[in-house]
């Protein structure tokens, strides 16, 4: 069998990476260990559910109000491979969680954001970093 070379990620992708990682960390320590969409319990499984995707709305991709934190098995996965789960129970839920209109509030923050070049991730990271140093004790 053939073995396929990985590619090797751009610095961008490696910041943005990094940057995902540490929005992470800061959610479940604003939000708590559940996934927001089901409830479940998930101290090591939540990942980053991004409610508006990334592809057509890449401004938002590290906005902490686009993103749900979702544990893989439960929601996420199954949003993305059963369309009846998405439209009878986590659509709901994020109505229930951002409001009606939540997904005209993203549209016009998207359109506000500035685009995510190399000096705003950078930027990110250091705030993102100031962020987490709040939640570390203080001795």
């Amino acid at each position: 069998m053939k073995r396929t070379m990985l590619r090797k990620k751009s610095p961008k992708m490696k910041l943005i990476d990094s940057c995902e990682s540490l929005l992470r960390k800061i959610l479940i320590l604003e939000r708590g260990d559940r996934c927001e969409i089901c409830l479940t319990q998930h101290p090591y499984k939540l990942g980053l559910f991004h409610i508006l995707n990334k592809k057509d709305f890449p401004r938002l991709r590290l906005h902490a109000d686009n993103i749900l934190l979702a544990g893989w098995a439960c929601c996420h996965k199954r949003f993305h491979n059963d369309p009846y789960f998405a439209r009878d129970v986590v659509w709901p839920r994020i109505a229930e969680i951002l409001g009606q209109n939540w997904e005209t509030i993203l549209k016009v923050l998207n359109s506000t954001l500035p685009k995510l070049s190399m000096f705003e991730l950078n930027l990110k990271k250091k705030v993102f970093e100031m962020e987490l140093e709040k939640y570390k004790p203080p001795f």
